[in-house]
């Protein structure tokens, strides 16, 4: 005979639920009068002699105490170590650029290919511009100087 994990499961959750219920019931239900009537009748004895009491109602406890200050508490801790990481990345990107925002803090949890960083690539690109013109400036000499070869 076998169930399906369903059932069990709430075959499970019922025993578990039957049984807190019951001993909630149990823990909470009125005594019966007979059980309140026998209590209330076998109060315990207690055989204290009379000049144990005597003493004890001449002489007042020892009262200690001390007065209450409030103030702020300063504690000042000097300690020597170092700091080590437990785990290291790195951290690359496609372009060059400087650093403009950083979008995390430290211990912040990422996710990966999360947007930590933006890159200033104003200079790169103008830097790359310059590199294109040149290089076309290059070819078009290049290309001048072999038509006037070919003559």
């Amino acid at each position: 005979m076998s169930f399906s994990k369903t059932t069990l499961g709430a075959a499970t959750i019922g025993i578990i639920a039957l049984l807190l219920g019951g001993g909630i019931y149990l823990r909470l239900r009125p005594a019966p009068a007979e059980e309140e009537a026998q209590v209330a009748t076998e109060a315990p004895s207690l055989e204290v002699p009379e000049a144990s009491l005597a003493s004890f109602a001449r002489r007042p406890p020892p009262l200690t105490g001390a007065r209450v200050l409030r103030d702020t508490l300063w504690i000042r801790i000097e300690a020597s170590g170092r700091a080590a990481a437990f785990r290291r990345a790195t951290l690359s990107a496609r372009v060059s650029g400087q650093v403009r925002d950083v979008r995390v803090r430290e211990n912040d949890p990422v996710d990966p290919d999360a947007f930590l960083i933006q890159i200033d690539t104003t200079g790169a690109e103008a830097a790359e511009t310059v590199d294109r013109a040149a290089a076309g400036r290059d070819a078009r000499l290049a290309l001048e100087t072999d038509g006037l070869d070919r003559r």
